[in-house]
């Protein structure tokens, strides 16, 4: 399942139409000396707060290599399966390595195909007109997917992100994710010039949305 399939069928902020498997991040360099995009400043992920503000840098930006960093190496997305009208019908889940394969189908701006076969042009941009957060409320030791996790928290996020493509013919098209997005974020132990820190990961995406042509 590629991230962009998955984009267009099952959403995420992550995640999107059906595929095979595909889902951050530099700016383009024209290599023009001084001609190209500024460099993109990610915030210290000494919290959650920066990490989640990094997330939609990245994710916006379309910025693989930001984006694969802030994902934890036993990440977990979590999504519902639909029916042809669109009900769920059960919850399936996938991992760190297929996400970065729908990543970087879909931040590479490769083509692919709907859900009935069609062709559908790659991303050329991603735009994120709302990312708001609800509360943080803390993982308990007894939750199935990430009690394992010290200090872990989630948050729903109400989101409006818009993907742009191209159609067979060319012609510019939008898909819209409208809905919420719940993420699960913990702190990590890591060395920094010989001193320990923190640092905040994505450990898991429940897929909580909405979707429009």
């Amino acid at each position: 399942m590629s991230r962009f399939t998955r984009m267009l069928i099952l959403i995420s902020s992550a995640l999107f139409l059906v595929a095979a498997p595909g889902c951050i991040f530099s700016p383009d360099d024209d290599g023009g000396g001084g001609g190209g995009k500024p460099p993109v400043v990610y915030k210290d992920p000494t919290s959650k707060t920066n990490l989640m503000e990094n997330f939609q840098t990245a994710y916006g930006g379309m910025d693989y290599d930001a984006y694969v960093d802030m994902l934890h190496e036993d990440y977990q997305f979590t999504y519902k399966l639909r029916d042809t009208s669109g009900n769920p019908t059960t919850t399936a889940v996938y991992y760190k390595a297929d996400e970065i394969a729908v990543a970087r189908n879909m931040f590479d701006g490769n083509p692919g195909t709907d859900q009935n076969g069609e062709f559908i042009g790659g991303i050329s941009r991603i735009d994120i007109n709302s990312f708001n957060i609800t509360v943080w409320t803390a993982i308990q030791p007894n939750d199935p997917y990430y009690g394992d996790f010290e200090g872990a928290e989630s948050a729903v996020y109400d989101v409006e992100i818009v993907f742009n493509y191209s159609l067979k013919d060319g012609s510019p098209a939008t898909f819209t994710v409208n809905g919420q997005q719940n993420f699960v974020v913990a702190p990590f132990p890591v060395e920094v010039d010989g001193v320990m820190r923190e640092k905040w990961m994505i450990i898991g995406q429940q897929d909580e949305d909405s979707w429009t042509n």
